[in-house]
């Protein structure tokens, strides 16, 4: 039986089997890893590059998601949902303004763990947008799970990083 891969786990899966290789808990064993010419030799550039590729890539979907909620927010009439994208709005303006920024620039000077910090920050404010439509999903839930989760991952390699 073949298990459907949607097009929203291959990026998470392509990060965590990259944070997985790079771990330096992985074996070494693979040809690839023993001929320096094509391994990434684990070394902290290559993490680091990783890091801020996942941060870049969160900010991106950050920014696109507050784009569509933006949209949503000036389309409706209901108070309820006018309520939840503002706060949306409000989270996903921290994300893209101050959590991710920093994180990326604590990433560029070595402040690890600011920059995981920030990192987590972001992931938490796409799961606070979320909350806002408890019990339903939000029109937002696939954009929502893509920033809490490639900002997850971002967090999970500068923590490898120290």
């Amino acid at each position: 039986m073949k298990i459907p891969m949607t097009s929203l786990s291959w990026p998470f899966f392509l990060l965590h089997l990259l944070l997985l290789l790079l771990h330096p808990s992985v074996p070494r064993s693979c040809a690839a890893f023993q001929n320096p010419s094509i391994s990434t030799n684990s070394s902290i550039t290559d993490i680091k590059g990783l890091a801020h590729t996942a941060l870049e890539l969160a900010l991106a979907k950050a920014n696109q998601t507050l784009v569509h909620v933006g949209k949503l927010f000036k389309n409706t009439s209901d108070p309820v949902l006018y309520r939840s994208y503002g706060t949306c709005i409000e989270e996903y303006k921290g994300t893209v303004t101050r959590h991710l920024p920093a994180a990326i620039t604590a990433l560029d000077s070595n402040n690890f763990g600011v920059s995981k910090q920030k990192a987590a920050a972001a992931a938490a404010s796409a799961d606070t947008c979320e909350q806002q439509f408890v019990p339903d999903k939000s029109p937002m839930v696939a954009e929502n799970k893509v920033v809490h989760g490639l900002s997850i991952v971002a967090s999970n390699i500068v923590e490898l990083l120290g």
